[in-house]
């Protein structure tokens, strides 16, 4: 993919350098990932089944897209020719991947046994 379309997906995936989700502003985001979560699962429980041992390791998975998203970038891109926008966004991937920190600030096991023990 040519460089110039590459930045020109980065900044539209993110208008805000170190901001990733959500789009909009909210003022307390750990409640909107919360709600999102809640609603999803929710919806996902009438026509799946996911148990309790793969909650478990969502929050690894959403650390793997990061880190994959920026092995993508390093191979598709010539990291040397890209804008600050850009480059930021790329150290933020980094950051991000190669934290212990939680990707996101909530206890998924927590609030799927609450959904789950809400429908069944």
């Amino acid at each position: 993919m040519p460089q110039r379309v590459m930045n020109g997906v980065i900044r539209r995936l993110n208008d805000k350098p170190g901001t990733f989700f959500p789009y909009k502003e909210f003022e307390n985001k750990t409640e909107y990932y919360r709600l999102f979560f809640r609603h999803f699962i929710k919806g996902y429980l009438k026509e799946n089944t996911i148990q309790e041992e793969e909650i478990v390791h969502l929050q690894d998975a959403i650390k793997l897209r990061y880190a994959l998203l920026y092995i993508y970038f390093h191979q598709a891109n010539d990291v040397s020719d890209l804008d600050e926008q850009s480059m930021n966004w790329l150290k933020e991937l980094q950051r991000v991947a190669a934290s212990d920190e939680p990707m996101l600030p909530i206890d998924f096991v927590q609030e799927y046994k609450s959904i789950y023990n809400s429908i069944h």
